[in-house]
């Protein structure tokens, strides 16, 4: 009977890895934990204790079995052409990551049988194979490092922060009595959002990026709006609010059968169809997509919104708007980037995300480094090249491009010609852009392919 459930687990293991990494699976870290468990088995010292020696025989061939899973899934990223060597090692650190959290809860001694142990490998190689294959799972490990480079006025999700300060561009001095500051929660924005203060009416021209982790104090009703609470403790305790929309989703329900879309429009074919009469979360309100409007239902996932029965505004959340430089004040700022805030070392100081389009109140400019940053009212720093132009000239006559990189305009700027850019090349399905300004607007969403550039050096902060 232990030996049959040996083999069942030696089987099931082999069985997984083949069916998942095709001919990338190798079984020779099983083999080995199988050979060896069942010496282990024939061994006269463990015959008072069989039943313990079978189950870590099948420990270590579930151990096996994650370590040929993880060789096979990063044989898959290191030998694609799509990612660049910095994401190849993020996705192969998420990879070495799950498999060792995997490993380190089956070795636990309250792990003590069979359907738990083959559950933990199951679900662990699964993992690791959408970690190598998935586009979805893989947008999520790559954010971290590619979001602020993400141009889309839709973001997706990053890890939580070790600290997170509202930027703060408002003066008001009153801060609500009896806060609670030692209760906390880390929240995940899931649609961009605006702060507000404690009339519900915009606090500032901040917009954070989706995909922000914000830290929340409680809950309050404004106006028979919810909101979370946000303090800026570098700037004496400051409260800004942040509708509950933007993270709790609302449930409603599908008049018709729905295609999912990302944050281009593309269809995404995996997803399959969501069937007509089901309910599906969404977040916020709708999002334009290239002239359509579409609900948010997870990271980079979007259902149409004519597909939902009750278009039902779950809070106020907001969409890039269009602002002229020749409008602002002269303390004023506009990012023209997605950016993230850094502290006074030029070391990045929490995972929110400011997006292009927002307007900044500087104090002075600074270099730390040796790169130039704005330094915030708060204490905190946003790269100037985020900010501020940098002239670079055309190698080549070039399009330009959408944000979802499709040509907006028939005109072509021509060879030679010298275009301001804004901060580091975003990419735009597997290209890199540069962000241009055109007549000084800069929501517009406007793009030249990088390969178009004569010359490029840009700040590798964001």
């Amino acid at each position: 009977m232990l030996k049959e459930r040996l083999k069942a687990a030696y089987d099931s293991s082999v069985k997984l890895l083949k069916d998942r990494f095709k001919d990338k699976a190798d079984t020779t870290s099983i083999d080995k934990a199988y050979e060896s468990a069942k010496d282990a088995l024939n061994n006269s010292a463990n015959a008072d204790k069989l039943a313990a020696t079978e189950l870590t025989g099948e420990k270590e061939i579930a151990a096996g079995a994650l370590v040929e899973a993880q060789k096979a899934a990063t044989s898959e990223i290191q030998s694609s052409s799509k990612y660049t060597e910095q994401e190849k090692k993020a996705i192969i650190n998420q990879i070495d990551a799950d498999m060792t959290k995997a490993n380190d809860t089956i070795t636990q001694p309250e792990v003590n049988d069979s359907e738990t142990i083959a559950k933990l490998r199951d679900d662990a190689i699964k993992q690791m194979y959408l970690n190598a294959t998935d586009s979805a799972t893989i947008d999520h490990i790559l954010h971290d490092i590619n979001h602020e480079n993400d141009h889309s006025s839709i973001s997706h999700f990053i890890p939580a922060p070790t600290d997170n300060k509202p930027v703060h561009t408002a003066n008001k001095e009153e801060n609500e009595s009896k806060l609670d500051l030692t209760s906390s929660e880390e929240l995940t924005l899931m649609h961009n959002a605006y702060l507000y203060d404690e009339t519900g009416k915009r606090a500032n021209k901040i917009i954070l990026g989706a995909g922000s982790i914000i830290t929340s104090y409680g809950i309050k009703e404004i106006n028979g709006q919810s909101y979370y609470v946000l303090v800026d403790k570098g700037n004496k305790n400051k409260i800004y609010y942040v509708a509950r929309g933007n993270v709790v989703p609302t449930s409603q329900k599908l008049r018709h059968n729905a295609y999912v879309y990302n944050k281009h429009g593309n269809r995404v074919k995996k997803a399959g169809v969501l069937k007509k009469g089901n309910d599906i979360k969404t977040y916020g309100n709708a999002v334009t997509i290239r002239g359509k409007k579409y609900y948010i239902i997870a990271q980079n996932r979007f259902v149409k919104a004519a597909n939902i029965a009750f278009q039902k505004a779950a809070s106020a959340a907001p969409i890039n708007k269009i602002v002229t430089e020749n409008a602002q004040l002269a303390a004023e700022k506009t990012i023209m980037h997605n950016s993230f805030l850094y502290d006074q070392n030029g070391k990045r100081a929490n995972k929110l995300i400011i997006l292009a389009g927002s307007i900044i109140k500087n104090i002075n400019k600074q270099v730390i480094n040796g790169q130039s940053f704005y330094k915030l009212e708060d204490g905190l720093y946003i790269a100037a090249a985020n900010i501020d132009a940098k002239r670079l000239k055309l190698r080549h006559s070039a399009y330009v491009y959408s944000q979802h990189g499709n040509r907006i305009s028939k005109k072509v700027l021509r060879k030679q010609q010298v275009i301001k850019t804004y901060g580091s090349p975003v990419k735009i399905n597997h290209e890199k852009y540069f962000i241009i300004a055109k007549n000084f607007i800069i929501a517009k969403n406007k793009f030249v392919k990088e390969t178009n550039f004569k010359i490029i050096r840009c700040s590798l902060l964001k």
